[in-house]
């Protein structure tokens, strides 16, 4: 017996590290009979209301729900006389008419050049409905003080402010993104 040494601190450390194990084990035991009792009975919960609720609605009617029920807020705001309420229903107008044309598309998803061409277009007047009118900037005549010298240098330096048009540019750019 005295050739078997046993430290006694490495015993008690030996000992101590399979205490802490056990306690944890018996924690996460425990904590996952609860966790898998609460998703029995979700899960009970779940079948209960789908059989109450029947069959489940798809993605189009859905869509078709939300634009009647997007038709009936602008009603709602097209009738109030606040200005910012006219404002959102001029927005959920466009609301309205982009769930139009998401339900057009997806009647096109078999057809994927007709579904990209579709998507395009109502892209595309979406776009010309939300971009404000190309407005041309008239100069305003400054008070003649100062050299005329000084004035003939600065207009020759800078050019006149032009409207530049980049519906196209924009539009190519739209094709080019729904087509990649």
């Amino acid at each position: 017996m005295e050739d078997l040494q046993i430290h006694i601190f490495a015993l008690l450390g030996v000992l101590e590290m399979a205490i802490v194990l056990a306690v944890v084990t018996v924690f996460f035991v425990v904590r996952s009979r609860r966790l898998a009792d609460t998703v029995r009975a979700l899960q009970v919960k779940l079948k209960q209301a789908r059989q109450e609720d029947g069959e489940a609605t798809d993605f189009e009617q859905y869509l078709r729900d939300e634009v009647l029920r997007n038709q009936e807020l602008i009603d709602r705001a097209a009738a109030s006389e606040d200005d910012a309420e006219k404002k959102a229903a001029e927005l959920l107008l466009l609301r309205k008419q982009f769930l139009e044309m998401e339900i057009e598309a997806r009647a096109l998803e078999n057809n994927p050049v007709e579904f990209q061409d579709r998507l395009a277009a109502g892209m595309s007047e979406l776009i010309e409905q939300l971009r404000p009118e190309p407005e041309t900037v008239a100069e305003v005549p400054e008070a003649q003080t100062g050299d005329t010298e000084t004035e003939a240098a600065i207009e020759a330096e800078e050019p006149e402010r032009a409207t530049i048009d980049t519906h196209d540019a924009e539009f190519n750019r739209l094709k080019d993104v729904i087509n990649n």
